[in-house]
């Protein structure tokens, strides 16, 4: 019989999704092979029905071919032989399956002793072995055993250049037999190397999402939670992809939610919610991801979600004063104009009726403010802040534009965009000004300082104006902090948050606390002027550094037409 082509069209059974033929062609198969008295041909027929009916469920007719392929195997006087072992082996896996743990070991046993006296210490059999046994080992819980075992295919199987994804599967399965000992770390330390041995290769097996979900298990149980719900995440993405929403898929959904739950419930226990942004994004992945998954399944990979826009929390200023009005539990979700004209009023009610308290915070909205939360379209949600549907593509369209208008619209944090439309306005806006609008802002912000604190100010103290000196201080600050964002490529936020906002800034952040210092010096200070220049001297050096200017004038407006000189083409 041609052993090879009966396979080959088992394949081709299998492939096409014909397993309820698979039984009846395999014993029909061997039923020929017998009749011709091609006994190997058998052999290979009986291990394949054995896989099947592992695969099946149908242990007691697995059994029956275990036995008999045995018994076939003795009576051509193969017992003890190479290809005899290697039956045996395939039956030790299926008594295992089968819960017949004595028999399996046994059969193990059976397959080491053969091993020891005919192949090489370091022979690759011996890794299928070895996993066989640790994963009998797990079932009877002796994980110190099962640990031991895939340590020895670990040193078999890491001296072949071409085993890496063997190797792979091997350091999750001893990461999985350690968290059961609780030893955590060396758990972590296997998984990283499985996950990074997995890496490697640019087609993926469902094997990696065992090691990443894995990795999320033990993170979970060290307490790290936030990289542990990122690992399942990540987990789900590559079963989804090389499986579909399996079994697998859903155990380890609700070891997310699990992950997710502690922390909503560290969160409540400690009251160490920091931010809104985190409460925010606890409250979609409670309430939102189930909504979407349950009640717009076919919409799922097309809805945007985040929260981006006014409100302190979109920058991660909020606290117990702004908590008063317009904050708690909520999130946008975006959508194409075509999927909004098709789901949008649909999905709002929807949103709608999602619960207004999350975690003991109810959402508190005034009533002249605007929408900040909810389903929008994502045209209309840009055009909104920025007064365009789209990125600007021109220099008059970006100067238009004021800074406080794109710091809104690029705040906050993107929950999930598989579609990428959202995204891409946002990206498109993040990578700033083009270098003639900068510069043509720096210019105006170094005219305006110049004006305003070292011009002004002096001279409306000298008339004794000393609400006017006040305001022209101001103003000076004002364009000072300005002038920094400028310079750190950065949009300025709304006047509320400008100078908090200098604390993240790379360059200058230091004129933070200058500013400070000087808002609370007294009306008339001399120390004022001083300050002043200290501050449009530190200006003048980063602009320096960066090529902008030249010289040593400490009056910035004198420095305007160097830095308008690099614009091209200046309209």
């Amino acid at each position: 019989m041609n052993v090879e082509l009966v396979l080959s069209q088992l394949d081709s059974l299998i492939e096409n999704r014909r397993t309820d033929l698979v039984e009846g062609y395999l014993r029909e198969k061997m039923e020929e092979a017998a009749e011709e008295g091609d006994r190997r041909a058998v052999i290979t027929l009986m291990n394949e029905l054995i896989s099947y009916y592992g695969g099946t469920g149908e242990f007691e007719k697995m059994v029956e071919y275990c036995q008999q392929v045995l018994l076939l195997l003795q009576g051509m006087g193969m017992k003890g032989t190479i290809p005899y072992a290697a039956t045996l082996l395939h039956v030790a896996d299926a008594y295992r399956e089968a819960g017949l743990l004595s028999d399996a070991m046994r059969a193990y046993q059976e397959v080491k002793g053969i091993y020891e006296g005919s192949i090489a210490y370091n022979d690759f059999r011996y890794v299928e072995l070895y996993q066989g046994m640790s994963l009998l080992f797990q079932q009877t819980e002796d994980d110190e055993s099962a640990c031991d075992c895939l340590q020895r295919a670990l040193s078999v199987a890491s001296q072949y250049q071409g085993a890496r994804t063997e190797v792979a599967a091997i350091y999750t399965n001893l990461a999985l037999a350690e968290i059961k000992l609780l030893r955590y770390e060396e758990a972590m330390d296997h998984l990283k190397r499985a996950i990074s041995l997995y890496e490697m290769d640019e087609e993926r097996d469902y094997h990696y999402s065992g090691a990443l979900s894995a990795m999320g298990e033990v993170l979970y149980l060290t307490g790290e939670l936030e990289e542990s719900a990122r690992f399942y995440k990540l987990a789900l993405l590559e079963i989804e992809r090389t499986s579909g929403r399996n079994q697998a898929y859903e155990i380890t959904l609700q070891n997310l939610h699990a992950v997710i739950q502690e922390q909503k419930n560290a969160l409540i226990r400690n009251r160490s919610f920091e931010k809104g942004m985190e409460l925010c994004q606890a409250f979609y992945e409670e309430y939102g991801i189930p909504m979407i998954r349950t009640r717009f399944p076919a919409y799922e990979g097309v809805i945007a979600a985040g929260l981006v826009g006014e409100g302190s929390e979109c920058f991660g200023y909020d606290d117990e004063v702004s908590r008063d009005h317009d904050f708690g539990p909520g999130f946008c979700l975006w959508l194409t104009d075509q999927v909004y004209d098709e789901i949008g009023e649909e999905l709002q009610q929807a949103y709608d009726e999602l619960p207004h308290t999350f975690m003991g915070v109810t959402r508190v909205t005034s009533a002249k403010a605007r929408k900040r939360v909810g389903v929008f379209r994502i045209s209309e949600f840009y055009g909104e802040l920025i007064g365009l549907q789209d990125v600007p593509v021109s220099r008059r369209q970006w100067e238009v534009i004021q800074d406080y208008q794109l710091s809104t619209a690029t705040n906050g944090r993107v929950f999930r965009d598989d579609l990428g439309e959202f995204t891409r306005i946002r990206k498109g806006l993040l990578s700033y000004y083009p270098e003639e609008v900068r510069l043509k802002k720096i210019a105006r912000e170094a005219a305006l300082m110049a004006q305003a604190g070292q011009y002004n100010y002096s001279r409306m103290l000298g008339r004794n104006e000393t609400v006017t000196a006040q305001i022209a201080l101001a103003e000076f600050m004002k364009h000072t902090m300005a002038m920094i964002y400028l310079l750190n490529r950065s949009y300025a936020p709304f006047y509320k948050w400008m100078h908090r906002g200098l604390e993240k800034l790379p360059l200058l952040k230091e004129l933070r606390d200058v500013l400070t210092a000087l808002s609370q010096m007294p009306v008339g200070d001399e120390r004022i002027p001083e300050t002043i220049e200290f501050i449009v001297s530190r200006i003048i050096a980063e602009m320096k550094k960066e090529g902008l200017t030249s010289g040593e004038d400490n009056y910035l407006e004198h420095h305007t037409e160097n830095i308008l000189k690099g614009i091209p083409a200046l309209e």
